[in-house]
């Protein structure tokens, strides 16, 4: 896929978001919005969650809510992404939106530091997967995987570097099968900085996540299901 960009301003910034071409999903939502990916979501927590202190965007892929949190919303933020494809994409926009607060982890994060192997999607950049031992064979929502047989290294957030944050604020993530792994692999971080959460769920994971981390889902965004998690 071709890299292009699309420019657009947002509360008054210039914003100049590098995305794929018009065959991934998220990048044609971006160039026929002319604004963020997901922007319903984003405008809601620019306008109800602090604006200050660490973010982490578990998931970044192309930078979309990076390029958000730290033009708007975090002092400090770590967007970690482990696709090579979507780490070059992303390193572009932290560098051409001057975003100097942001870190980027060229890894997968779980509960384990292990080795896994990425799966892609042609038409969705956006939901790429690690798995350990992935079935090329599998379709997920009747598309067919696309494996090469490159890996990537998973690790925790203490070989991240993240365990000693705190002043966290909020917590992303979109990470496919992943997603609740790598919440359970912040049940520290939560329960000392007690963030906002942002997460990719079934509704059937509402109830385990909310038993999980003492949290409460108090809004339901996008149209594969995201969650606001609040601390009660």
């Amino acid at each position: 896929m071709q890299i292009l960009s699309t420019k657009f301003k947002q509360y008054g910034e210039n914003i100049n978001l590098h995305h794929y071409d018009n065959s991934d999903h998220i990048s044609r939502k971006i160039t026929n919005g002319r604004t963020f990916y997901e922007g319903g979501m984003l405008r809601y927590i620019y306008e109800n969650i602090p604006r200050k202190g660490t973010y982490i965007d578990a998931g970044a892929n192309i930078g979309n809510h990076t390029v958000f949190f730290g033009k708007f919303c975090a002092e400090k933020q770590y967007a970690i992404e482990p696709v090579p494809e979507n780490l070059k994409v992303l390193r572009k926009n932290v560098e051409n939106n001057f975003l100097t607060n942001t870190t980027i982890l060229p890894n997968g994060v779980g509960k384990i530091s292990n080795e896994r192997q990425i799966v892609r999607f042609d038409t969705n950049m956006g939901s790429c997967m690690l798995e350990e031992n992935p079935n090329p064979q599998q379709l997920i929502e009747k598309k067919k995987k696309i494996i090469t047989g490159d890996s990537v290294i998973v690790r925790t957030p203490a070989d991240l570097g993240l365990s000693q944050i705190k002043d966290l604020t909020l917590i992303k993530i979109d990470c496919e099968i992943m997603s609740i792994e790598i919440l359970e692999s912040f049940i520290t971080l939560i329960e000392i900085n007690k963030p906002h959460i942002f997460i990719e769920a079934t509704k059937e994971e509402v109830k385990l996540i909310e038993k999980m981390i003492g949290y409460k889902a108090v809004r339901q965004f996008n149209a594969t299901p995201t969650f606001h998690f609040k601390p009660l």
